[in-house]
């Protein structure tokens, strides 16, 4: 189960508007920076990184729906009939599940039992959601910031195939998901 919610992952049909109300309305920049600050904080707290009092993260989710709701209302209120769209009609994501799709079963077995696999699984897909969102433009980064953040998922993506890989049931084709 992937832990982080960010907004171009819950409102994959509006990109374009994202993108024009970040870059046009400081109330939606400052929302949209909020919600994915929290997203991020609830994300280090779930994952043992960081730690809050159940009080606490509750109400960090709460106010994460709050600011979801709020910039969903800001998107319907500037495009209410928005379409999917890319910027040059590709998909920019590259989930570990469609790199390896015959490793498919492996990669949900690791997840469900080896959480060093699943931790830099999340971390993996949280950075090629972060990579995404620079090229698309809806979220701003150097040059520089996006060549790290690109190394940085290639490393842990390497580490991810190397684990996939050479796990002995993925040898054989499929792995066995334990109930």
């Amino acid at each position: 189960m992937d832990l982080h919610h960010p907004i171009t992952g819950e409102f994959p049909l509006h990109l374009e508007t994202i993108k024009q109300l970040k870059n046009t309305s400081n109330p939606f920049r400052r929302a949209f920076n909020e919600y994915h600050r929290l997203d991020d904080a609830i994300f280090r707290i779930e994952e043992d990184i960081d730690f809050a009092s159940d009080q606490e993260i509750q109400e960090m989710k709460l106010e994460r729906a709050r600011l979801k709701d709020w910039i969903h209302h800001a998107i319907q209120k500037q495009q209410p009939t928005a379409s999917a769209t890319h910027a040059d009609g590709t998909d920019l994501h590259h989930p570990l599940v469609h790199e390896l799709p015959k490793h498919k079963d492996t990669i949900i077995y690791l997840r469900s039992t080896n959480d060093e696999f699943r931790k830099t699984y999340n971390e993996y897909h949280h950075l090629d959601d972060s990579v995404y969102r620079i090229e698309e433009e809806i979220d701003d980064a150097t040059d520089q910031e996006l060549q790290d953040l690109k190394r940085r998922r290639a490393k842990l993506k390497d580490w991810l195939f190397q684990t996939v890989t050479h796990t002995p049931a993925a040898n054989n084709g499929s792995a066995q998901v334990r109930a």
